[in-house]
């Protein structure tokens, strides 16, 4: 619907050069920062550190295969930003850098969002919730925040960012399809890219990379899918149990600081309820946690 009510909306240009891209997500970082403050979504800490983009250096082009090309720091580099290592741009861009170059707000949402709940969890005063766990509670803010700031109004200005959400919502749907049927030998590699090149669309090289790392991580494509699920439960169960007392702000706050925390853990801790826990130890035999 988003894609047919802006039909006659030409899509964004791509970025003249990585110079311009670089400028332009620099001053997008700071509206993001700007709007979450305003709209009471997430308080941004001058202690926090700025997620940028920069141009990818020769040494790691031979290495995009691997993942994602960022360097989000570390608990002992936190005075230093985070970066995310971009080609330059090109009208026949993979599926993600074509869409940062058009609107670095997109990356933004999502790595950017990697970038402060890491950031934020890393200076947790408790050392244990430094720790990452496991990917479904990080995957699940990043993804989880796209569509927050879709419906918060980030894109209002952007008709063609509006949709690539949507399509980002998409894939993320459609992996887990990928992730089950690749880990049970129901497709093969190649159905696989097939797949995703059909029905996302994507380009070839994305749908190899994204299908190659599921293989090697089964399990890793759902993360995305059911961290969001148990965060949006948690925010819909928090919003029925405190009543006008709720906030987003407020409990946004508490995920992203407590970002690498199993939401079963945190659900327990901020609306006292243990179910999932219980749940795990009846069906794993396991010693109650008291």
């Amino acid at each position: 619907m988003t894609r047919n009510r802006h039909r006659d909306v030409p899509p964004a240009p791509i970025a003249a050069s990585i110079e311009a891209q670089v400028a332009q997500q620099e001053a997008h970082e700071a509206q993001i920062r700007a709007f979450s403050e305003s709209e009471g979504l997430l308080t941004q800490p001058d202690t926090l550190g700025r997620y940028h983009v920069a141009p990818m250096p020769a040494y790691l082009e031979p290495l995009r295969f691997l993942g994602v090309s960022d360097d989000l720091t570390d608990q002992d580099r936190l005075d230093v930003d985070g970066v995310s290592y971009m080609p330059d741009p090109r009208p026949e861009l993979p599926y993600f850098y074509a869409a940062n170059a058009r609107d670095p707000r997109l990356g933004i949402i999502h790595e950017g969002a990697h970038y402060k709940q890491l950031a934020l969890s890393w200076a947790n005063p408790d050392p244990i919730r430094r720790r990452y766990i496991d990917s479904v509670a990080n995957e699940g803010i990043a993804f989880y925040n796209e569509e927050l700031m879709l419906t918060a109004g980030l894109f209002e200005d952007a008709p063609h960012s509006q949709v690539v959400v949507h399509n980002f919502n998409r894939l993320r749907s459609l992996r887990v399809v990928v992730d089950v049927n690749l880990a049970t030998g129901v497709f093969t590699l190649d159905e696989a890219i097939d797949f995703f090149v059909r029905l996302v669309p994507m380009d070839v090289e994305t749908a190899r990379e994204e299908c190659a790392m599921y293989l090697a991580t089964p399990g890793l494509a759902m993360s995305y899918h059911v961290g969001k699920q148990q965060l949006l439960r948690l925010v819909t169960d928090a919003v029925v149990a405190q009543g006008d007392a709720f906030s987003l702000r407020a409990l946004h706050d508490t995920v992203w600081a407590n970002g690498n925390v199993p939401f079963s853990l945190q659900r327990w801790e901020i609306l006292g309820d243990r179910g999932d826990l219980d749940a795990i130890d009846s069906s794993s035999g396991a010693a109650s946690v008291s």
